[in-house]
């Protein structure tokens, strides 16, 4: 009898942190623990997965308007438009988006990128970021910055500088510490200032060292860095600990973003323990190659929802997309290559997000289109078949959710 009980209350406690849980910051904010456990239900249901768009506010392809930067690149089939500092303070409204000229509304989350902390970029983020969270959005931020041991490029293939055991020399004790703990400040000191117009904290997704099972990024592995596991490991946990019981940030939710679940085993080496992660991601891509399919996508569902409820955590799509400017060929490649996938089996819309990579053009020569524009091709496909499919959520019935209450 007493270990039937004891069953039953194990099973009991399961359930209650699959279902309604808490952030791993035990002095999250009210509005955070609120948008938390309001995600965590979402996540749970088969019958809602919510869109979302990188830098959806801050570039795009669309047709441009006459108060924001526009370039026209030789390779981009429209204008490239870009908000500004100028638009800051004017008080302009962030009425580009990508999504926005196709579907007449916003996506349901928005991601952004510290980068550099470059003054003039973050008062520009900052300024959409408050934009966005105002309508009801959820926002995500990432960074793709400079590597703290060389001062190169987040890239490693840009980087000729000497970067051997980065993560290694970025902990306390390393050489490169100070470094990476400025940079850690840069982050604090924005989340900790980041308020709503009512004076109230604005809750971030914060994602963390994404794709660090890749070999690409100067945290990544496999590659000259010569990172570890438990160098992985220790820079999630350390950065999460300094930023959230150091700093007093407390509305950051946090992301682990791995880039491959086609298997679990770079997950289990490389997860630093759920007393850190909030949300357990993969950044999905299809790169024309046999590993990037429609089954091995069932495979990272399947995988990423078994890892996520098991543990008590949010699971989601933190990057998709198709590369090679894919879209052209695929026009109706978000239906086809995710919602239709999703809809197979009612295990793989378990999920909170997908999220669209940006629109972005860095010269004549280089333009990455990611989702669907005024102008492009399968834009009716787009707007028809994934836009209006009831599963697929946006930021107007995101609204409706109230997700932050």
């Amino acid at each position: 009898m007493e270990n039937h009980i004891l069953r039953l209350l194990a099973l009991s406690t399961f359930v209650w942190a699959s279902l309604y849980g808490s952030p791993v910051d035990q002095h999250a904010t009210p509005e955070t623990v609120a948008l938390y456990n309001n995600m965590l239900k979402l996540a749970r249901s088969p019958n809602k997965v919510m869109f979302g768009h990188h830098e959806d506010t801050l570039t795009g392809i669309s047709p441009g308007r006459p108060n924001y930067q526009v370039t026209k690149y030789a390779h981009a089939w429209k204008p490239f438009w870009k908000f500004t500092t100028s638009q800051v303070d004017r008080g302009d409204e962030d009425e580009l988006s990508d999504i926005r000229s196709v579907t007449g509304e916003y996506p349901a989350i928005v991601g952004f990128d510290f980068k550099n902390f470059d003054a003039d970029e973050m008062k520009v983020v900052t300024y959409l970021v408050k934009k966005a969270h105002a309508r009801g959005q959820v926002i995500t931020v990432c960074q793709h910055n400079n590597n703290p041991v060389s001062g190169g490029s987040f890239r490693l293939s840009w980087d000729n500088g000497t970067v051997t055991h980065t993560l290694r020399r970025s902990l306390p004790g390393g050489d490169a510490h100070g470094n990476y703990k400025a940079n850690l400040d840069k982050i604090a000191s924005w989340a900790t200032n980041l308020k709503d117009a009512h004076g109230k904290s604005i809750p971030i997704i914060y994602r963390l060292f994404h794709e660090m099972d890749g070999d690409w990024f100067w945290w990544g592995m496999n590659n000259r860095c010569h990172n570890t596991p438990k160098d992985v490991r220790d820079i999630l946990r350390y950065t999460v600990s300094y930023l959230r019981d150091i700093k007093g940030v407390h509305n950051f939710l946090y992301n682990f973003a791995i880039d491959c679940l086609s298997n679990t085993d770079n997950f289990h080496m490389l997860y630093p323990g759920d007393d850190y992660i909030d949300i357990i991601a993969v950044d999905y891509y299809y790169k024309f190659t046999p590993t990037t399919t429609k089954e091995a996508l069932k495979t990272n569902l399947a995988n990423l929802v078994d890892i996520a409820e098991t543990r008590g955590k949010i699971p989601a799509i933190a990057e998709a997309g198709m590369f090679d400017d894919g879209i052209y060929n695929h026009t109706n490649f978000w239906t086809d290559n995710f919602l239709t996938i999703m809809k197979t089996d009612p295990k793989f819309r378990r999920i909170l997000y997908i999220l669209g990579w940006h629109n972005i053009c860095w010269s004549n020569a280089i333009c990455e289109y990611w989702v669907p524009f005024q102008g492009f091709s399968g834009e009716s496909q787009f707007r028809d078949t994934f836009y209006k499919d009831p599963v697929i959520v946006f930021e107007k019935e995101l609204r409706g959710m109230n997700v932050y209450g």
